[in-house]
This record gives C-alpha cells, sequence and structure tokens, in this order.
C-alpha cells in the first residue's frame, strides 16, 4: 500500500504486478516486466516509484502507474527464511533511495531510475545474510558470513558504532521509533543501543541463559524479538520482557 493510502499494488508467480486504485475509482492494472515471479514489494515514502523483487538475483524498478524504469542485480546468502532473501532490496535513506546488497557484501544505494550508485556502503567481507531496515529508511543493521553485525546510517552513508556485547549476536530490530537498536545475544541478554550516541541504555535486559531459539518476527509496524528455551516464549518489546 502507498504512504499515502490510495493506492495498493500486489505480486503475482506470472511475473507480473497488479497495481490498483484504493477508492475503486480505476479497474486494477496488469503491469509486466519483471524477470521473476514477485515475492516482495513495496512504494517508496513519497509514492512516485514501486521496487519489486523475487527468487532471481534482481529487482525491478517501476514508477508508480507501472512502468519499467531499472532493474538492478542483487545476492543475498540463500536461508530457509524466504523473507531474507528477497529483502536484498529494499527503499532506505529518507525511504526515496534504493539500497542493493551485493555479493561482495557490499550495499549499493541508488537515486530512483538511476543505475550507477550515488553510494557504496563497504564493510562486511562476505555475502550478507540478512538485513533490518528502521520504518524511517534511515537505518539498517545487516549480519554477514564474516559473522559480523554492523549498523549503518544511510543518510549519512557511513556505519555507525556501538557497543557490542561481545559474544554472538543472535537478532536484531530497530524500535518502531527508529531511536534504538535492539540486540540479542546467544548468551541470553537483549541489550537496547541509542542509535545517536552507540551505547547501551539503562534497560539492557539479561533474558533467559542457553536460548534455544531466537528469532526476529517481522518485518511489523512494533518489531519484536521472540525467544524460545525450552517450553517457554519470551518476548521482548521496546520496554518490557515477559
Amino acid at each position: 500500500v502507498s504512504q499515502d493510502g490510495k493506492s495498493v499494488a500486489s505480486g503475482t508467480a506470472d511475473k507480473t504486478l497488479k497495481i490498483a486504485q484504493i477508492d475503486g475509482s480505476t479497474a486494477a492494472q496488469d503491469v509486466p516486466g519483471t524477470d521473476h515471479p514477485v515475492m516482495w514489494l513495496a512504494y517508496s515514502q513519497d509514492g512516485k516509484w514501486l521496487l519489486a523483487s523475487g527468487w532471481a538475483k534482481s529487482a525491478t524498478l517501476f514508477t508508480s502507474n507501472g512502468t519499467k524504469k531499472a532493474t538492478y542485480s542483487h545476492e543475498m546468502e540463500m536461508t530457509q527464511w524466504a523473507m531474507v532473501n528477497l529483502r536484498s532490496a529494499l527503499w532506505c535513506g529518507d525511504g526515496n533511495q534504493v539500497l542493493i546488497c551485493t555479493p561482495s557484501g557490499d550495499m549499493q544505494m541508488f537515486h530512483p531510475g538511476e543505475t550507477t550508485p550515488f553510494r557504496t556502503l563497504k564493510g562486511h567481507t562476505g555475502v550478507i545474510r540478512e538485513i533490518r531496515v528502521s520504518r524511517t529508511g534511515q537505518y539498517v543493521g545487516t549480519y554477514g558470513n564474516d559473522e559480523s553485525l554492523r549498523l549503518w546510517d544511510t543518510i549519512a552513508g557511513k556505519e555507525l558504532p556501538y557497543e557490542e556485547a561481545g559474544n554472538a549476536p543472535t537478532a536484531a530490530d530497530f524500535s518502531a521509533d527508529s531511536k534504538s537498536w535492539w540486540v540479542g545475544y546467544s548468551a541470553g541478554a537483549i541489550r537496547r543501543y541509542d542509535l545517536k550516541s552507540g551505547k547501551q541504555s539503562s534497560s539492557t535486559l539479561g533474558a533467559v541463559d542457553s536460548p534455544y531459539e531466537v528469532r526476529i518476527l517481522g518485518p511489523s509496524t512494533e518489531p519484536k524479538i521472540w525467544i524460545r528455551n525450552g517450553d517457554q516464549l519470551l518476548f521482548a518489546g521496546e520496554h518490557t520482557l515477559h
């Protein structure tokens, strides 16, 4: 759904999009042009662009009325979780720039409609395995095959430092207000970091010892970290742990 709530787009397995006005003022429009079944798509923040992706290693950019403008090659480590692989192309910056993950682990940023990147974010030495983006699009978190968890400001074009806990991260996501960075660790801690300072907040939590399973469920309007420890299911939200 577009940010103004007026348009909706859906993807299909026959390599087409359907675009329609929510008020029903116009008939749904079939839009061909992708070289893959469409599994993930999203409007830009300003509603002028539509980015579509799928199992193929390419993403296609359309105008909001369905005109094809660009194709980008992208790659992310294949995992059992479909959304991980599909979101290797997404909106970032102020929500109107395209971010593409490359085989080297670099991330390239493009102005819509352009095929030459205006910025490249370097840091990972291997392909990216998971990616998270804040609701505003400004902040991106990545985990790579080099086993590093990195935090980025895509408007400033730089990696952000933060006080890592020293043991292996297992899950991470941004708070709904895009001010905090939550990270879960294998030793059982869930820590909240202030995005401006990179410091751990006073609400750092000791969650569980040796968790059996830690996972981010998303995307959602309020990111959540779920932890399964044996038969117990615990939840860490913005301020509490149950």
